[in-house]
Order: structure tokens, then C-alpha cells, then sequence
């Protein structure tokens, strides 16, 4: 079992690696014939894409909550879950297909965004077909299957964007993709027999809407924080601030999917052991790659504080505003790893604690609303709006921890656990930079 999960996790890491690599790639050729107003307004139009995906009900993780629980007990039922819940996520799909359709024709004046929706609803419905598959691969414990088609969809996506961005500018981020994902969706329909049938059944619709519904919450307070991110920079600044941010989420959101892709053998296997009561491995899956992450991820905040200011320097020179902000951004690298170990058990079945989880997403957006109610204008600064959403990921990764650490330790040592892991970054960063240090001091000295 553990040589299995260990070449998983190479295979996964691997193709990881070179996707990022891809698109590190890919995000330098946009960042090098895209200005920051261009590369502000591509995030945006994404984010408006990201509208349906932040409105998702989350069906196709309550098929990967509840299978993996059913599939040792009660086959037959996990197998049902597995057709209502794909049966489901296509019809929710068809419909925000339509609306994001509907809403182009009816509300965009300006021809860039336009073309981005139209196009962007194309892609969002093939890149939903596709996840359809990603999910059975997960479920039945494919993941080197799963890594095939990463790798796939990432050399035909990113490589389509690199040679697209050269010849059509902002025009390419927002067309290509439609057409790439078309072609791994035909790819995955020849190549793999999704054994599908459709299914619907009332009362286990009842049952399952609770589930999808509370997990559906999450993506949508997800969607909310993402877009508090944008709103906040944009009320404070403009669109060209939004591309100065944009490049370090982008670093930020490399590394979160490098240790997700880490994180996912672990995620079936973790569900069975609950649903099998083997919690003697729940501990182990759970506890033993966030130890190991925490120095681990420290160390990569070290070398990114060193080497990504050089990198911006001498390859993107136009974006040197972004050094500061990501120098007090490199928090959030930090705990987005180390939640990605911990957080998916707090509402996996049977132990559905959705009020831990529903409260570390409340307290990343409470958080970052207060911290923008509060910093008077006159003072605000990049440095300041990216120390703000590193206190606000703070909180979070501290309550999804807390939450995760209290099934295996008392709530008092999981405190005071969670306390000290979460404290680690800011300890680190504030050794590594005096600016760093000084910025956490005048945020708490100098607010309204």
C-alpha cells in the first residue's frame, strides 16, 4: 500500500513539476507581451468565467465524499451515488453554460470582454466533461491514469497559449482554451469508457442535494473571498494594480496545486479508512504529510524571498512593484500547503464537521473586510493590501487545522498545534525581512 501511494504521488508530482513548469512558461509569455492594464483585465474576465464555477453545488465532491465511504460496504449504493452525482454535475453545467451565454449577449459592451464570456463558457463546459472523468479516475484509484491526462490537458492547453499569445495578444488566454479543452474532451471519450449511465432518483436526490448544498456553500465563499481579493485591489488602486497582484497569485496558486497533486492519494484512501473505522490509518494519512510539509513548505518560502526578486528582475522587469508584494504574500504559500493535507477530512462523511470548515472560509473574508474598513487610505500600500490577505489566510489555515487536529489530540493541544504551526511563516519572514516586520507593526499602529 505505502510503495503504491508513494509511486502515486512520483507520478502525480512529476507530471505536477512539469505543468508548472509549463505554466511558469506560459505566464512569462503573457506577462511579456501583455501589459499590466491587459493582464489586470484578463483576471478579471476569468473571474467572471469563474462566476459558475464558484456557483458550483460541488457534485462531483460529494461523488468523492460518499463513493469512497460506500464502496467497501455497500457497493451498489456508492455505485448509484457515483451516476446521480455525474448525472447531476452535467445538468448543473448545461445551465451555467447558458447563463454565462445569456449574459454575454445581454450585458458586455466591450468586445475583449465579450469575446472572453462567450468563449469561456465553451471552456468551462468541456473543462466540467473533463473533471466528470478526473473524478472517476480518483474515485477508483487510477492516479496515474489521472496523471496521464494532467499531463495531456497541460501540453495541449499551455503550449496552444504560449504560440497563441504570440501571434493574437490578450486575445489568445481568452479563446485557445476553449478549443484545447475540446480536443482533450474528444480524447477522453475515445480513449476511456466512462461506464456511465444515467440516473436519477428523487429521495436520493433529497439526500444528496444536503450534502452538495454544504459543500457548494464552501465554493461559493471561495468565489467571495477571490473576488473581496480583486474588489479590494481595485477600490484601492486600479486595473494595472490588479496584474501587479495577479503575478504573485499566480506564483501563489503553482505552488497550492503542486502540494494539492501531493495530497490526493492520500484523499480516497483517507475516506475509506473512515468509512471502514480504520482510524489508526486517518491518523497516520493525515498527520504524517503535514509534519513532513511544515519544514518543507518553510523552506520554500526562504528560497522564493531570495530567488523570485531576482527572477521578476532581470525577466520581467515591467512588474518589479510585484517584488514587494510577494514578498509580503509568501504567508499564504505556506498554509495553502499545509491545509491541502488536513482540510478535505473535515467534510468527508462521517466526520462532516462543516462548521469548522465553514468558519475558517468566513474568517479569511471577515478578516480581509475588516483589514479594509480599517486601513486608512492615506497610509494604504500594495505591501499593506498583501500583508492583509496573508493575516486573513492566517486565520483560516488555523481554523481548518485546529479543526482537523482536535480528532486525533485534545482541543487544548490542538490549539496551542495549530497555534505554533500557523505562526511559523510570519516568525520566518519577519527574521528574513525588517520591511516584513515593520509592515505587520504599522498595520496594527496606524488604522482608523
Amino acid at each position: 500500500m505505502k510503495n503504491k501511494i508513494y509511486k502515486e504521488i512520483a507520478s502525480l508530482l512529476s507530471v505536477s513539476i512539469f505543468d508548472k513548469g509549463l505554466v511558469l512558461i506560459k505566464g512569462y509569455f503573457l506577462l511579456y507581451y501583455l501589459n499590466p492594464a491587459e493582464y489586470g483585465l484578463i483576471n478579471i474576465i476569468n473571474q467572471v468565467k469563474n462566476l459558475a464555477k464558484y456557483s458550483d453545488l460541488g457534485f462531483n465532491s460529494v461523488v468523492e465524499r460518499d463513493y469512497s465511504f460506500y464502496i467497501n460496504i455497500n457497493p451498489n449504493e456508492a455505485r448509484r451515488i457515483r451516476n446521480l452525482g455525474y448525472t447531476l454535475e452535467l445538468g448543473l453545467s448545461l445551465i451555467f453554460f447558458v447563463a454565462l451565454f445569456l449574459i454575454s449577449f445581454k450585458y458586455c459592451d466591450n468586445e475583449t470582454v465579450f469575446i472572453g464570456i462567450i468563449f469561456a463558457a465553451i471552456a468551462f463546459l468541456f473543462q466540467k466533461i473533463i473533471n466528470i472523468y478526473k473524478t472517476d479516475f480518483k474515485i477508483s484509484i487510477r492516479f496515474l491514469t489521472f496523471s496521464k491526462i494532467n499531463l495531456i490537458q497541460s501540453i495541449v492547453l499551455n503550449i496552444s497559449i504560449i504560440f497563441g499569445v504570440i501571434y493574437f495578444g490578450i486575445y489568445a488566454p481568452l479563446i485557445v482554451p476553449a478549443f484545447a479543452l475540446f480536443f482533450v474532451t474528444l480524447y477522453l471519450y475515445k480513449s476511456y469508457n466512462l461506464n456511465y449511465k444515467f440516473y436519477f432518483n428523487y429521495k436520493k436526490f433529497k439526500r444528496i442535494i444536503g450534502t452538495s448544498i454544504k459543500i457548494g456553500g464552501l465554493t461559493v465563499l471561495t468565489g467571495i473571498g477571490i473576488y473581496l481579493e480583486r474588489f479590494y485591489i481595485l477600490e484601492k488602486y486600479n486595473l494595472e494594480a490588479v496584474g501587479f497582484f495577479g503575478v504573485v497569485f499566480f506564483i501563489i496558486t503553482t505552488f497550492q496545486m503542486v502540494v494539492y497533486d501531493i495530497a490526493r492519494p492520500y484523499m480516497p484512501r483517507s475516506r475509506e479508512a473512515i468509512g471502514n473505522g480504520d482510524f489508526g490509518y486517518l491518523k497516520t494519512s493525515v498527520l504524517r504529510p503535514t509534519l513532513i510539509s511544515i519544514p518543507c513548505l518553510s523552506a520554500i518560502i526562504i528560497l522564493s524571498y531570495y530567488i523570485f526578486p531576482i527572477l521578476i528582475d532581470c525577466f520581467l522587469a515591467k512588474y518589479s512593484l510585484s517584488i514587494s508584494i510577494l514578498i509580503s504574500m509568501l504567508p499564504m504559500i505556506y498554509y495553502v500547503g499545509v491545509s491541502s493535507f488536513s482540510g478535505y477530512i473535515l467534510y468527508s462523511k462521517g466526520i462532516d464537521d462543516f462548521v469548522s470548515i465553514y468558519m475558517a472560509m468566513a474568517s479569511y473574508i471577515m478578516v480581509m473586510g475588516i483589514c479594509f474598513f480599517i486601513i486608512e487610505d492615506e497610509v494604504i500600500s500594495f505591501e499593506l493590501i498583501g500583508l492583509s490577505f496573508s493575516i486573513s489566510m492566517f486565520f483560516k489555515s488555523f481554523i481548518t487545522l485546529f479543526g482537523s487536529l482536535k480528532l486525533f489530540f485534545g482541543k487544548f493541544m490542538a490549539f496551542w498545534y495549530s497555534f505554533l504551526i500557523n505562526i511559523l511563516p510570519f516568525i520566518i519572514m519577519s527574521l528574513l525581512s525588517d520591511e516584513f516586520l515593520s509592515n505587520v507593526l504599522f498595520l496594527f499602529y496606524n488604522i482608523k
